[in-house]
């Protein structure tokens, strides 16, 4: 299924504005504050029901405005869904899907596949270890409920051992709560620290093959999980640091520390890989999450690409563009950028009117104007 239609109201810059799209390539196209990416952050804000841009929904509502909604439908030739997500500000938000009212963000979660790749996704390679943890529950979490709901679960056992740690003197029997919680985070630990590791291990097959047709390179690339759990459960582990866990006050040990290990020739990447190297490392790794949710749910996934041209060079653009003409595995992909010319060259040499619709979408102080590409 594909996204066939969205309205903004309220969204950021945009008061009202309705978008039809192609079940192909989405162009984005428009002088830099116009609101290119802002039209992404509303199709991830339908399939996550929050900002990509990790702002509060407040933050989303448009100036003196109340309220924002997003809303669309989810097209195939067989049916169609409707969908929303709508927040006022004092209220709760609300989430709709095929005319059911969603109670819950989680339940919500998978219904609209969705992956994005943005400018700042080198912090996957540069941030800290919660961000390339974040890479791997936010997949996971899009085909497995029960995941999601084990990771909320061992977050909040753990927010309550990190809260006993700081209040030892003052509370009674800790030694009997501890028990509690170490084999409560034990048993959820194992259940992500399994799914974690048959994702990283599915998935490197395919980023492999992507990394190459993109740069083009005979580097060896990879990347492995980076995690205590593969020799050791978690409760012997939380035994063994309880006396340093008291002297810092907080959990030092578990699933919440994992990290991602990206290694390029048998170096770290974000030590040894040029800009261009990087960026084709975040590329292949997200596009080998599309495929790993497609064959797992079996449903096309739809891909948001905000500044194509970002660190990429035209040559990388083309092959790109080419590998995504394959439809492997989604049907429809938006891309931002601030040059329409340079698209259309690389659009013309790859043929791409043979293979897929395209469609364009000039913005410019909020005039949205519709182009097909001929």
């Amino acid at each position: 299924m594909h996204i066939s239609k969205i309205k903004l109201t309220n969204f950021k810059n945009f008061t009202d504005q309705e978008f039809t799209f192609v079940d192909g390539f989405n162009f984005i196209v428009g002088g830099n504050g116009q609101g290119k990416t802002n039209v992404l952050d509303a199709i991830y804000n339908c399939s996550f029901a929050k900002s990509y841009m990790l702002v509060s929904d407040s933050d989303l509502v448009k100036y003196e405005s109340t309220f924002y909604r997003t809303e669309g439908l989810l097209s195939s030739k067989k049916m169609t869904k409707k969908f929303a997500i709508s927040y006022q500000k004092g209220k709760k938000k609300r989430i709709e899907f095929d005319e059911q009212s969603i109670n819950r963000y989680s339940s919500h979660i998978g219904n609209i596949l969705c992956v994005m790749i943005a400018p700042d996704e080198q912090k996957i390679i540069h941030g800290s270890s919660e961000e390339r943890r974040k890479l791997i529950d936010n997949a996971i979490s899009q085909i497995d409920a029960a995941y999601l709901e084990k990771i909320i679960k061992y977050q909040a056992v753990l927010d309550q051992r990190n809260a006993l740690l700081k209040n030892l003197s003052n509370t009674s029997n800790p030694a009997e709560l501890f028990d509690i919680y170490d084999k409560q985070l034990s048993e959820l630990a194992g259940f992500i620290f399994q799914k974690r590791k048959q994702f990283i291990e599915e998935i490197n097959t395919y980023f492999k093959e992507y990394y190459l047709e993109i740069a083009q390179k005979s580097e060896e690339i990879s990347f492995g999980y980076d995690t205590d759990l593969h020799s050791e459960i978690l409760y012997d582990i939380l035994l063994r640091t309880f006396e340093k866990d008291k002297i810092l006050e907080y959990t030092s040990k578990g699933i919440h520390r994992d990290d991602i290990k990206i290694i390029i020739d048998q170096n770290p990447i974000k030590k040894f890989a040029s800009q261009g190297q990087q960026k084709s490392f975040i590329i292949s790794i997200k596009l080998a999450i599309c495929k790993y949710l497609f064959l797992r749910k079996n449903e096309q996934v739809i891909l948001l690409f905000d500044d194509l041209f970002d660190k990429l060079d035209e040559n990388r653009c083309e092959r790109l563009m080419k590998l995504l003409l394959r439809k492997d595995f989604f049907t429809q992909v938006f891309f931002t950028d601030t040059n329409r010319d340079r698209i259309v060259k690389i659009l013309d040499l790859i043929n791409a009117k043979s293979h897929t619709s395209v469609s364009f979408f000039n913005i410019n102080n909020l005039n949205v104007v519709n182009e097909k590409y001929i």
